[in-house]
C-alpha cells in the first residue's frame, strides 16, 4: 500500500447519518459523461479513487457511488463538481500515510493505537487543526481479539463547497470500533 484511496464522497446530516439512493430508478443518471468528457479528470479519478473490487471497474465504482450517494447532493453539488471535489480532497491528503508513519502511527510500526490517539494525530498532524474531528471505522470481522481491531477507514467531513474540512458531527455510532475512546486498533497488512 503506497497511500490511502477514496472509498466514497457521501453527504451527511448534522447527526452524521448519510442519505443514500436518492435518485429515481425510472430516470437513470448519465454521470459517465463527466469522466468521458474530461480525460484528465478520469486519470485523476483512476489514481485517487480506484476500485478495489476485482469484479468492478473504476467506472463501475464511480457510477455506483454517484447513484448511491452523489446524486443526493446534485441540487447543491452538480456531478462535475462532485467528482472534482473528490479529487481535490484526495490531493490534499495525498501523503497521509507518510505523515502517519513519520509520527510512528503507520502500518510499519506493527503496534496498536487507540482510536482516540489516531483521531488526535490525524487532526493535529494531517489536517493541522486540533479542533477538527474525524471518524475512524474498524473491521471487527478480522479482529485479533475483542481488544484489538483493524483500521478500516478514516472518514473526513467537508463543508458543502467540498473545499474546507470541518469537524464530523458528534455521533454515538462506534463504526465497528467497540469502546470508541480506548479501543485499540492496528493497520491491516
Amino acid at each position: 500500500m503506497s497511500d490511502f484511496s477514496i472509498h466514497g464522497l457521501w453527504p451527511g446530516n448534522a447527526t452524521g447519518h448519510t442519505p443514500f439512493t436518492c435518485n429515481d430508478p425510472s430516470n437513470p443518471t448519465t454521470v459517465e459523461k463527466v469522466w468521458l468528457n474530461d480525460r484528465s479528470l478520469k486519470n485523476f479519478l483512476g489514481l485517487y479513487w480506484p476500485s478495489l473490487e476485482v469484479h468492478w471497474t473504476d467506472e463501475n465504482l464511480w457510477k455506483h457511488e454517484w447513484d448511491k450517494h452523489g446524486y443526493c447532493t446534485s441540487e447543491i453539488v452538480p456531478d462535475v463538481q462532485y467528482f472534482n471535489g473528490a479529487i481535490t480532497f484526495a490531493r490534499r491528503l495525498k501523503d497521509m500515510l507518510k505523515t502517519l508513519e513519520k509520527g510512528d502511527m503507520g502500518p510499519k510500526n506493527h503496534r496498536a493505537y487507540t482510536v482516540t490517539g489516531m483521531k488526535t494525530f490525524i487532526s493535529e498532524q494531517v489536517l493541522k487543526d486540533k479542533n477538527i474531528d474525524v471518524y475512524i471505522s474498524c473491521d471487527h470481522q478480522r479482529a485479533t481479539s475483542s481488544y484489538v481491531f483493524f483500521l478500516k477507514q478514516i472518514h473526513f467531513c467537508l463543508d458543502k463547497s467540498l473545499n474546507t474540512f470541518i469537524s464530523c458531527p458528534k455521533s454515538t455510532a462506534t463504526r465497528g470500533c467497540g469502546r470508541v475512546d480506548d479501543q485499540n486498533l492496528i493497520f491491516p497488512k
